[in-house]
């Protein structure tokens, strides 16, 4: 039968799903790090709400605030023109990651403010693939390559827009860095990503849409850097509630505090 079939054929799937959930069983708690999760924990391996411990991740403050006298030097420093607006991507560089969409969008992005620039920080999984996408713009975009926490930090200094297209993430740790330095924040509304931004108060968010329909979400996250490069008063106010929710939410402290609650909890 066609469900036989099916079920072969996605064996190994429905294997790991049944190791996974007796994990679960035997487990006291279960932490996971976003509320997306949450609920796929309790409606599809059926783990009880007492169980489940909503940690997110955390990260120690590292940022140091620096002033515009200052980031113009750091920009002279690494080549980077006064007249240029640096738009950074910091991750893994495969299509769950957004950057295929970023790259089509970045090009629309481009015929409206040209003085922009792509920083793809990390390494590159698939550089023939990534050569072929940025066919025409490659003048545009800067890789890094892998770097160190120090040479990252530097682009976060000098950075003028961070980006997380996800289409999926549990607790993205570039978010939570891009929200310690500050950064006007551009994200799409993802799994688990939808619930570290929200649209028009610490970053604006570019829906995905019909994920069959790949120009919607092209056209959502290019216009969503747009409205960003055009209003430099909604720059400061993504600035400074990024920051807020960084300090609120995801902070090293807040995470310590909430393992100590589970510990106590047990």
């Amino acid at each position: 039968s066609v469900s036989r079939k099916i079920q072969q054929k996605h064996q190994h799937l429905l294997d790991y799903f049944y190791e996974e959930q007796r994990m679960y069983e035997a487990s006291d708690k279960v932490i996971c790090l976003s509320e997306d999760t949450l609920k796929v924990l309790e409606n599809i391996y059926g783990v009880g709400q007492d169980k489940i411990m909503f940690i997110p991740n955390g990260l120690k403050d590292t940022y140091i605030s620096i002033s515009e006298k200052t980031k113009k030097i750091l920009r002279k420093k690494m080549f980077i023109g006064d007249w240029e607006k640096i738009i950074l991507f910091n991750g893994r560089t495969n299509k769950a990651k957004g950057i295929h969409c970023l790259l089509e969008s970045f090009r629309i992005v481009l015929k409206k403010h040209p003085e922009c620039r792509l920083v793809i920080a990390g390494g590159i999984s698939d550089t023939t693939s990534m050569l072929k996408l940025t066919k025409n713009v490659a003048s545009k975009i800067t890789y890094t390559g892998q770097i160190s926490k120090e040479e990252l930090s530097l682009w976060y200094h000098v950075a003028d827009i961070g980006i997380v297209p996800s289409y999926t993430e549990q607790c993205s740790y570039t978010g939570i860095e891009m929200m310690m330095h500050g950064l006007p924040i551009v994200s799409s509304d993802g799994f688990g990503v939808r619930e570290m931004f929200q649209d028009r108060n610490n970053a604006v968010t570019a829906k995905i849409g019909n994920r069959k329909k790949i120009k919607e979400f092209h056209n959502n996250l290019s216009n969503a850097m747009l409205e960003i490069l055009q209003s430099e008063n909604l720059c400061k106010q993504l600035s400074k509630k990024s920051r807020q929710t960084y300090e609120f939410l995801y902070s090293a402290e807040k995470m310590q505090q909430n393992y100590e609650k589970m510990f106590e909890s047990l």
